[in-house]
């Protein structure tokens, strides 16, 4: 009585019977192309990184080629600005005699040249500047020990 049991349990749960409700239905051709589906996409977005750890080489090249790039570019920026400045150093010793001597004197020294640059093109009398470069009131200034601490107190070294 025990094995005919255990005969028909085995029966009810065999693998084919279990299956047979997705066998009559579509959900299995629905996995199977999803399957398939992301096996293609993945794979077709992952060729350069196969061929990348594939042949080493294509990235030392690349890297050596958008360097080159970078390098060039900057040279470029670099050449323009020296142009800029250089265009606009007689204007500026036209206009005040001792300020076109420092400017000169800023585009004559290599590490100074960007720098004189970009100062020679700054408007002084805009509103921003003027705000950020003017010194405080001494209403505005904070007391001495405000918090009871000073800097000292705050500063490590």
């Amino acid at each position: 009585m025990n094995a005919t049991q255990n005969n028909a349990e085995k029966d009810r749960f065999a693998p084919g019977k279990l299956l047979a409700i997705f066998t009559n239905t579509r959900i299995m051709n629905y996995l199977v192309m999803a399957v398939v589906i992301h096996v293609v996409v993945i794979g077709a977005l992952s060729v350069n990184y196969l061929l990348d750890k594939a042949f080493p080489s294509r990235v030392a090249e690349r890297e050596r080629v958008e360097k080159e790039r970078l390098d060039a570019e900057k040279k470029a920026e670099e050449d323009k600005r020296a142009a800029a400045a250089a265009a606009r150093a007689p204007a500026a010793a036209a206009n005040a005699p001792n300020a076109g001597t420092n400017v000169v004197q800023a585009a004559a020294a290599g590490t100074g040249a960007a720098a004189a640059a970009a100062m020679a093109g700054v408007d002084t009398n805009h509103p921003i500047i003027k705000e950020t470069s003017e010194a405080a009131a001494p209403h505005e200034l904070p007391k001495a020990n405000d918090l009871g601490i000073s800097i000292n107190d705050t500063n490590p070294r």
